[in-house]
Formats: structure tokens, sequence, C-alpha cells
């Protein structure tokens, strides 16, 4: 799975954060910002999650969390870290 993104790279945390140093935690409405992610000529994004909660979404917005919504994913709900490709 490389090249890969650590969730140490997020910044500009909004009802988000890094908990126990390196997992990305998202609550409601959250935004978190991964820097310098290059998706030049990319169609596949993996990613590492797990949700307690149903009906959930993450949208991935390019550059920004005002810029364009890139995709939009409503994760199924996990009792163990999953690995999808969307």
């Amino acid at each position: 799975m490389e090249p890969s993104i650590n969730s140490l790279t997020a910044d500009q945390f909004v009802n988000s954060e890094l908990a126990d140093t390196k997992f990305l935690i998202f609550r409601n409405h959250a935004v978190a910002r991964l820097k310098h992610v290059d998706l030049e000529n990319k169609n596949l994004f993996i990613y590492r999650y797990v949700c307690w909660l149903k009906d959930g979404a993450w949208a991935i917005h390019l550059d920004s969390p005002d810029g364009p919504v890139l995709k939009t994913i409503s994760p199924d709900t996990t009792n163990e870290l999953e690995d999808r490709g969307d």
C-alpha cells in the first residue's frame, strides 16, 4: 500500500483530532486536512477506518474544506479495522 499518507500529516482540525498521537478521529461535521497529497493522475484511494455509527458520510474535498467535492463515501459500520478502495 505504498505510497501512503499518514494521519500525522493532518492539520486544520475542526471537531476532529489525532487520538493517541496517530489515529485521525472525526465527530459530527468534522474537518481535517491532509497536507501535501498529490492526486494528479490517481484513480484509486485506499483508506483504513473504523466506524461504529450508522448513516455517516465522508466528503473528500480538493485543496480545502470549501473546495470541490471529489468523492462522498458512506462507510459501513465495522467491528474492526477494514481496508476499502474507492
